[in-house]
C-alpha cells in the first residue's frame, strides 16, 4: 500500500487479515475500531535522534548533556508521552559502528 492510511484502511475493511507497520498503527487502529485488533509482535523500536557533524566535539558534548538532562529529570519521557502517545523507549547504550561521542 502507498501509505499508512491505505494500509490501515485495508485491514479495517477486511481487504487483508494483518499488517505490519510502525509503532503508531496501534493507536490509529484503536481510533478506527477500538478493541478489534491487537499487536502480536514488536520487530523493532524506532528512535528519534540528533545528528551532529563529525569532529564537532563541543557541539556533540552540549547536545549529549542536554539529552542526558531531560532524560534524567523526566522531561523527555513526558514529551514522548504527550506527542507520541507512547512510553519513552529504552535507548541502547551503543550501536555498532555508530559513535555517540566525538573522540
Amino acid at each position: 500500500f502507498d501509505d499508512d492510511a491505505a494500509t490501515i484502511q485495508a485491514l479495517v475493511s477486511g481487504q487483508v487479515k494483518a499488517v505490519g507497520g510502525n509503532q503508531f498503527y496501534g493507536q490509529r487502529l484503536d481510533a478506527a475500531s477500538a478493541g478489534t485488533y491487537e499487536r502480536k509482535i514488536n520487530f523493532l523500536t524506532t528512535y528519534n535522534g540528533v545528528g551532529t557533524r563529525l569532529g564537532e566535539k563541543d557541539w556533540n558534548e552540549a547536545v549529549n548533556a542536554f539529552i542526558d538532562k531531560i532524560k534524567a529529570n523526566g522531561e523527555l519521557a513526558a514529551i514522548t508521552k504527550k506527542w507520541m502517545a507512547i512510553d519513552l523507549p529504552q535507548f541502547p547504550e551503543s550501536i555498532p559502528n555508530i559513535p555517540f561521542t566525538v573522540q
